[in-house]
């Protein structure tokens, strides 16, 4: 079902206070504000999962920010100043794990999973399960031993999803940045599971096993598999495409379109993002917008490139939504938002009780833009070339920018999600670690209110 509907349902109180009732445990009661005053999207989620679930609200069209939540209970849902907020024009994320009794996901990235997960957990089938611009999110409850987030991969070490528990937040409710609207898929009570009782497919690493490479990793804003501008601040996956003025440049419209080619099936979500911000890009070139005709004409010309990547039964005009809704989601063109990043960095140096060790004042404007781009980047890895940095810097060559990110992961400042490719052009993806993420929060500075945020309460 589309969750546009629960809002849509026109209920009186007594008989949403009876549907809530019914799917809560037996020991527990509606107690807290007049339930006539709960905003209808909270008492609609809430006949759903209880009221014992932290819901956050984000602005309209996000997945969230790095504004800190954590300190925040279930029993915020008391607060009447705070449900007035679920009464405006926003998206709803849930606070999981321990803070919701123990309410958790599992994010699958790719919808071709889906179906064989759920036939090998059916105990999971009449879960409740949600979905944004792809795959879904599976809920469930887990009463003891709640883990911490794990990102899930594949044994050949691609990305299959996440495990999303304590420390984790997942958008529910609302508009998905690339424009479609988050839905049920299941409209059922999450199901009580325990951790060890889940099954998962041959193919997958299990992240709970001792012998599996699935690190265990500390997320306020989730949705990372989503690639869109508005979370994730997407950067330049190309190193060495030519930059003007902390622009990229493309010769013509096919070079364009190259560089937002896929080389491998299950990657065209981001690559039709790519495409979306190449255009954008030739129309700072050319200082004017392109037609509708114009835009479609691209399209089709990345289409025909990129069909020994694209799934065979999946229809033409779907990814020419998913370009046209990338395109109207990208805010930078390529190049733009490493330049907003650095800026903001020399804007914004960091603490000096932040990496006391590292005393050069280029070292450390580095690591601040890394800080930055992750800023952006919500909680998704970004994208970073070593040459991008060398450009920043003036520097001669790309070693010296080379050696001192190698060094930031030796020092557990970075964690190298994936790896450039010299042959495909790709940068390597990092992530400040939960470590530095901490200690940035702890010291005021990442979570400093660098967005449009100032009414929500934390």
């Amino acid at each position: 079902m589309n969750l546009t509907n629960l809002i849509d349902r026109k209920e009186n109180a007594g008989s949403r206070t009876e549907r809530a009732a019914s799917h809560l445990p037996h020991a527990m009661e509606l107690d807290g504000p007049d339930r006539a005053a709960i905003p209808e999207i909270i008492a609609d989620l809430q006949c759903l999962l209880g009221n014992d679930v932290l819901f956050l609200p984000w602005r309209f069209g996000t997945k969230g920010t790095k504004r800190r939540w954590k300190n925040l209970t279930s029993a915020k849902m008391n607060d009447p100043r705070y449900l007035k907020l679920f009464t405006k024009k926003i998206n709803v994320g849930i606070a999981q794990g321990v803070v919701s009794n123990g309410l958790c996901s599992i994010d699958i990235d790719v919808d071709d999973e889906v179906e064989g997960f759920v036939a090998l957990n059916p105990k999971l089938a009449n879960s409740l399960r949600s979905k944004g611009a792809r795959g879904c999110n599976i809920w469930f409850r887990v009463r003891s031993d709640l883990p911490g987030t794990k990102r899930i991969t594949t044994i050949a070490g691609q990305k299959w999803g996440e495990l999303r528990a304590n420390g984790s937040q997942t958008i529910i409710y609302g508009k998905h940045p690339s424009g479609c609207v988050y839905r049920l898929i299941v409209e059922a009570p999450p199901v009580e599971i325990a951790i060890k009782d889940i099954r998962w497919p041959d193919h997958v690493l299990d992240p709970f096993s001792r012998n599996g490479s699935n690190a265990l990793i500390d997320l306020s804003c989730t949705e990372e598999t989503d690639d869109t501008e508005v979370t994730k601040g997407t950067q330049d996956t190309e190193a060495s495409q030519e930059i003007v003025d902390g622009v990229a440049y493309f010769e013509g419209i096919e070079e364009a379109v190259n560089f937002a080619l896929p080389s491998e099936k299950h990657s065209n979500h981001d690559h039709l993002f790519s495409l979306g911000r190449a255009v954008k890009t030739l129309e700072k070139q050319q200082g004017h917008p392109f037609s509708s005709e114009g835009k479609r004409e691209i399209f089709d010309l990345w289409y025909e490139k990129a069909k020994p990547y694209l799934r065979e039964h999946q229809p033409k005009d779907d990814y020419l939504i998913e370009f046209l809704n990338a395109y109207k989601a990208a805010k930078f063109p390529i190049g733009a938002a490493d330049s907003e990043a650095w800026s903001e960095a020399l804007r914004h140096p960091l603490p000096a009780d932040f990496l006391p060790h590292f005393e050069q004042p280029e070292i450390r404007l580095v690591i601040g833009f890394c800080v930055e781009l992750q800023r952006n980047a919500g909680d998704a890895p970004f994208f970073l070339s070593c040459r991008t940095v060398q450009k920043f810097l003036n520097h001669r060559s790309h070693t010296t920018a080379a050696s001192w990110l190698r060094a930031f992961v030796a020092d557990e400042v970075l964690e190298e999600v994936e790896k450039g490719n010299a042959t495909t052009g790709k940068a390597s993806r990092y992530k400040l670690t939960a470590s530095a993420e901490s200690k940035l929060e702890s010291l005021g500075h990442l979570s400093s209110p660098v967005r449009s945020d100032d009414d929500l309460p934390f």
